[in-house]
């Protein structure tokens, strides 16, 4: 986990993160050129992996006509994540 994330429990007293996703050193597009790639780290690089895998749980969801809210999305990512 990045030396930036949250870890331990919050002002609430609930354990976070919930999940971590990758979000550093991400090989991405470059700025400014058309076949450049640069390294970015970030909630901007991290939350595109989460909403590509809740795109894919709602994809299998509707194909096997699961009844799906973002409470069973987020329980489908919280047991599946190691």
């Amino acid at each position: 986990m990045a030396y930036s994330s949250s870890r331990g429990l919050n002002s609430e007293n609930h354990m976070k993160p919930d999940l971590c996703a990758p979000g550093t050193a991400i090989l991405s597009c470059g700025a400014g050129s058309s076949n450049s790639y640069a390294t970015y780290g970030g909630t901007s690089m991290a939350s595109p992996h989460v909403a590509g895998a809740v795109a894919l749980l709602i994809q299998a969801a509707k194909a096997n006509g699961i009844d799906y809210n973002p409470g069973t999305l987020k329980s489908a990512l919280m047991q599946s994540c190691t």
